[in-house]
């Protein structure tokens, strides 16, 4: 997460465009912030339009997932958890999983996590 961040501070601190400093044929990974993996995803983008990794993981990933952490009191390590160890899926997972107690026995959570979460559902 770090070197995205890292990566991203880059991109916005530069005053030039990526897409011209590819066209110039210039190595990104020479910019501070940005390592040659990351050189190239920014190249992909740049050139395609996409990410080939974005577009693996958004299939693998329910749509949900990403929703969730728009409840007050999750964010992705808690739902990584709730996807794992609860096989929460979607919002009735989570509404049943909340109302049933079972995600204030997880480690890490308690009943205010689980009082959020319900709160939020019902927003």
């Amino acid at each position: 997460v770090r070197a995205y961040r890292n990566g991203a501070d880059a991109v916005r601190s530069d005053a030039r465009s990526m897409a011209e400093l590819i066209e110039q044929g210039q190595d990104l990974s020479k910019l501070h912030g940005i390592g040659k993996e990351l050189a190239e995803k920014i190249r992909s983008i740049v050139e395609t339009g996409k990410l080939p990794l974005l577009e693996e993981v958004k299939e693998r990933t329910p749509v949900a997932l990403s929703d969730m952490m728009k409840i007050r009191g999750l964010g992705p390590k808690k739902v990584k958890v709730l996807y794992h160890e609860l096989g929460i899926r979607s919002f009735d997972d989570l509404e049943h999983a909340a109302r049933g107690g079972r995600i204030s026995a997880l480690e890490g959570f308690g009943q205010k996590t689980e009082r959020l979460i319900l709160e939020g559902l019902n927003t």
